[in-house]
C-alpha cells in the first residue's frame, strides 16, 4: 500500500506541491530514492553480518517498520501550520500569436490546492529517505519468514500464491484508486486512508500476540512428530500443546524442535 501510493504519485506530487519543474522532480526524487536504496541496502547487509533476526522476532521488526511508515504519513499530511495554500500554476506568453506555457505549481484544474498547505520540500524528502527506507526492506524481510512461521510444517505453496496473488491485485487496482483520488481531492484523504491502514495493521498484529505464540507452539509439536524425532521420556504420538506427558513439557519439546 505505501509502495503504491509513492510510487503513483511521486513526480506528480512533487511538481504539485513543491512548484517543481519535470526535470527537478526527476532529479531530486531519483536522489532521494538513491538515499532510500543505500538505507535498505545497508540494513539488509546488516541482517546478514549482525544476524539481527536471532536477536529480534519478525513480529517485532514488522510493528518497527508499520510504525516508521505512519510515522511518514503523519509527518507529511497537509496539516495547516505549514503554510497557507499551494501555488497555483500561471500562463505564460511565450511569442506574439497568444502561445501560453505555464509555470511550475498546482494544475489549475485541482481545486483542493486552495485549501491544502504544501508540506516543507526538506521534511518530506528526509522522512521518506529515512523512514521509508528503513521500514521497507524491514517489512520486506520478516513479513515473509513471519507468514511461512504462521503457515507451520505444510505446503506453503498455495498459501504463498493467494499471499502474492492479493500484493498483485493491490498493484494493479491501487494505482488507478490512487491516482483518480488525488486528483479529486489530493494528497488529504490518501495519507489520512494510509495511517488508518497501518494503525489497523499494527492493531492486529498487536492483538494476536497470543495466538501466534499458540500456533507456533503446535507447528514445532506437528514439526516433531512428522520428523519422527525422539525424545526421551516422551510419547510424541499423543504430545499435545499445554500438555505434559510422561515427564516432557512442551517447552523442552519447542527447545527440541527449533535445535
Amino acid at each position: 500500500m505505501v509502495g503504491v501510493i509513492l510510487n503513483t504519485l511521486a513526480t506528480t506530487y512533487a511538481m504539485t506541491i513543491f512548484a517543481w519543474t519535470t526535470q527537478q522532480a526527476t532529479f531530486y526524487n531519483s536522489l532521494a530514492n538513491g538515499i532510500n536504496g543505500f538505507i535498505a541496502a545497508a540494513v539488509n547487509i546488516s541482517y546478514i553480518a549482525f544476524k539481527i533476526n536471532k536477536i529480534l522476532s519478525e513480529r517485532l521488526m514488522i510493528l518497527i517498520s508499520l510504525i516508521f511508515f505512519l510515522i511518514f504519513f503523519i509527518v507529511t499530511s497537509p496539516w495547516p501550520f505549514y503554510g497557507d495554500s499551494i501555488t497555483y500554476q500561471e500562463p505564460i506568453d511565450l511569442t506574439k500569436n497568444d502561445t501560453y506555457t505555464f509555470s511550475p505549481g498546482c494544475d489549475i484544474s485541482y481545486d483542493w490546492c486552495s485549501y491544502t498547505a504544501p508540506v516543507n520540500v526538506w521534511v518530506y524528502h528526509v522522512m521518506f529517505a529515512v523512514f521509508i527506507g528503513l521500514g521497507t526492506p524491514l517489512i520486506a524481510v520478516n513479513l515473509d519468514i513471519l507468514f511461512s512461521r504462521i503457515l507451520g510444517p505444510i505446503k506453503q505453496g498455495t498459501m504463498h500464491g493467494v499471499f502474492l496473488a492479493v500484493g498483485d491485485c493491490i498493484n494493479i487496482f491501487g494505482p488507478i484508486s490512487v491516482s483518480l483520488l488525488y486528483v479529486i481531492s489530493g494528497p488529504r484523504w490518501i495519507w489520512l486512508a494510509a495511517m488508518i491502514i497501518i494503525l489497523c495493521g499494527t492493531t492486529t498484529i498487536v492483538l494476536l500476540e497470543s495466538e501466534e505464540s499458540e500456533l507456533s507452539e503446535a507447528n514445532h509439536i506437528s514439526s516433531i512428530k512428522s520428523s519422527g524425532t525422539i525424545v526421551p521420556g516422551c510419547n510424541i504420538s499423543t504430545i499435545s500443546t499445554g500438555t505434559i506427558i510422561l515427564g516432557c513439557n512442551i517447552s523442552t519439546i519447542s527447545t527440541i524442535a527449533t535445535a
